[in-house]
């Protein structure tokens, strides 16, 4: 990948004591080209005979980088600034129009270069090698802004569901041995050692360097996740699940404190186990007007979204765990720390939302300048004033990839009609990307063979154009949008699936190179949602397996029963509908002592090195069809 090293015989490079000629007091490489390394994506090369990383042009599906093709050794300005960091550095959703690095460099003046190394789906180890790398370039000071992968990308193989039968053996033994709090301590603990090694390999750098401490969606963001097994074993189960029904029903009629009251109480049942009761507890205490309270639970929520024990795909957000221990890492190193918990909080409030968030963790234009302000301030002394202005037609585009995306990581309504609105205020082109998705989600063929592929700024993947669910959340807010029709002008062919397509196990939803995946649904809820998009009146076919009876409703009520004995059964209920698209959902009956395995049993079979979740199975699904 790099280009020739015109003949130059390889020299050692390395940290070249405390300075150089006319720029004392700071470390730098002695390189040649034949020792120059890859940065990132970047490769080593020459332009003009002068030594530069080169990076391959982005294709039509962008990849994880910035879109700087070139990053040069030689300076055109006399401070550089090397800018690392997850999606939300790298400015998700806006990106590669308007991004964090960008924001910091216009904030800082002309007199300051900020390179931009951030990517999606960083790591503390690759992060690792980028920052070493960068260290080629000669920054004067390093940004680093990360936090928000480290509990859902660091430690998966401590999860029961790792697709690994000795990493199962050894979640099996751990618990055996301490309960479920052992895995979760064992993830942390690896936490705490890798970020451990990049702050030593920061202090090593002897560069100045400002540590960025991430803050997430607290106000509109939840994880809502299922109970694992607990000690008690099934009564306790269907208590928690009664309870959670009973609460989500008093926030729905709008009797919050009824809703508060029973968050409390599923949290005196699982002591906190899943991070269902936090959120409860926090959008209840909103709803009082109870900000405080509601910070507090949502920080909890975080935190206590553990992934040992996590049934579910969850969203990356900095836990309060990651974020204190930047803080004492950043102290020990020696690093200056632009806390962004204090920033929003001063500009947005305690309990801050879709102000500085487009979803979890990403920052709208609003956010990141509130960030990249704070740290100019810590690294310059001082900000420009110049207004952050940024084009209407990419604040749209934004906009609309928050709702698609939001609703892939499992978004309620609210938010996504809030975002899909905010597209298309003032942006024709928005309703024109906006049809384009519909027509992709109802057509029958893939998503790159519609119209829409071939217009001259398609949506992108990082809009989810290439999803191949119905996207049922995303038409259902849309029908009740302007102009925005979600059935075409011909019959075709109905469709019916998962309304939310991530409410399945974790190893049910990724794919792993060598596991062939499962051919059921398992349900993790006693409920299971459906999207049922129709052209008229059909029969809808599905094929079950459970114990005890189970109910399909649609329209506020009942559509019919079937009693499930354990094995597979054939099912078939005719409807007549009107064409365009429903929500169905089938109510899953609770289990039975005595014939529901346990925490012991799932101990049982992961000891074995077999996959079991340590979550209820309330049913499962091998098939479903229109006719």
């Amino acid at each position: 990948g790099g280009g020739s090293t015109g003949g130059v015989d390889s020299v050692a490079g390395g940290l070249a004591g405390p300075g150089t000629p006319g720029r004392p007091g700071r470390p730098v490489f002695l390189l040649t080209m034949a020792s120059f390394r890859p940065i990132g994506i970047w490769h080593p090369t020459r332009l003009d005979g002068k030594p530069a990383w080169v990076r391959p042009e982005p294709g039509p599906f962008p990849d994880h980088y910035a879109t700087r093709r070139v990053l040069k050794l030689e300076r055109n300005r006399p401070n550089r600034v090397c800018f690392f960091g997850e999606s939300a550095a790298a400015g998700y959703l806006l990106a590669p129009e308007v991004t964090p690095a960008q924001v910091l460099e216009m904030r800082l003046g002309p007199e300051w270069e900020v390179v931009d190394l951030a990517r999606t789906n960083e790591r503390i180890g690759s992060l690792l090698e980028t920052l070493e790398a960068s260290l080629q370039l000669e920054p004067d000071i390093l940004v680093v802004f990360t936090g928000n992968n480290w509990n859902l990308l660091e430690t998966p193989q401590w999860s029961p569901l790792f697709p690994r039968p000795a990493a199962r053996q050894r979640f099996a033994e751990t618990v055996q041995a301490r309960g479920l709090a052992g895995p979760v301590e064992e993830a942390r603990s690896v936490v705490s050692e890798r970020a451990a090694r990049l702050f030593r390999a920061i202090t090593a750098t002897r560069i100045r360097t400002v540590v960025v401490i991430p803050e997430v969606n607290l106000a509109d963001w939840t994880t809502r996740d299922p109970i694992p097994w607990l000690p008690e074993g099934v009564p306790a189960v269907n208590r928690w699940h009664a309870l959670l029904a009973r609460a989500e029903g008093a926030l729905a009629q709008g009797r919050p404190a009824r809703a508060r009251e029973g968050a409390r109480a599923l949290l005196a049942l699982d002591g906190g186990v899943s991070p269902t009761g936090f959120d409860l507890l926090s959008q209840a205490a909103l709803r009082l007007g109870r900000v405080e309270e509601a910070t507090l639970a949502a920080r909890a929520g975080a935190d206590s979204a553990h992934a040992p024990l996590l049934a579910q795909l969850a969203a990356p957000r900095a836990r309060p765990f990651d974020q204190e221990l930047l803080v004492k890492g950043s102290r020990r190193a020696g690093c200056e720390v632009v806390d962004l918990r204090e920033t929003f909080a001063g500009r947005f409030g305690s309990c801050v939302g879709r102000g500085a968030f487009y979803d979890y963790c990403h920052l709208t234009p609003e956010g990141v300048d509130a960030a990249m302000t704070a740290v100019a301030l810590r690294v310059g002394g001082e900000s420009t004033s110049e207004p952050l202005r940024v084009p209407r037609a990419i604040e749209a585009r934004a906009a609309l990839g928050a709702a698609i995306h939001g609703a892939h990581r499992g978004a309620g309504g609210d938010i996504i009609r809030y975002w899909l609105e905010r597209a298309l205020e003032g942006s024709p082109e928005t309703l024109t990307r906006l049809h384009d998705l519909v027509e992709a989600r109802i057509s029958a063929s893939p998503a790159v063979f519609t119209a829409g592929q071939f217009r001259d700024a398609p949506l992108s993947p990082q809009e989810g154009w290439r999803w191949p669910h119905l996207d049922a959340e995303i038409l259902h807010a849309a029908s009740g949008l302007r102009d925005i029709r979600v059935l075409p002008d011909s019959p075709g062919q109905s469709r019916i699936e998962l309304w939310n397509p991530l409410e399945r196990f974790l190893p049910d939803v990724l794919e792993h190179r060598d596991d062939h995946g499962r051919s059921v649904v398992r349900a993790p809820w006693p409920r299971t949602d459906l999207a049922l998009l129709a052209f008229g009146p059909c029969t809808v076919e599905l094929v079950l397996r459970g114990r005890g009876r189970v109910g399909l409703f649609g329209w506020g009520h009942r559509l019919g029963t079937a009693t499930l004995e354990g094995t597979w059964t054939r099912w078939a209920v005719a409807l007549d509908v009107e064409p365009g698209l429903h929500r169905l959902t089938l109510r899953w009956p609770l289990p039975r002592p005595g014939q529901s395995p346990g925490l012991a049993e799932a101990l049982q079979d992961l000891g074995e090195g077999f996959e079991h979740p340590i979550h209820p199975v309330f049913g499962e699904i091998h098939d479903m069809r229109v006719g």
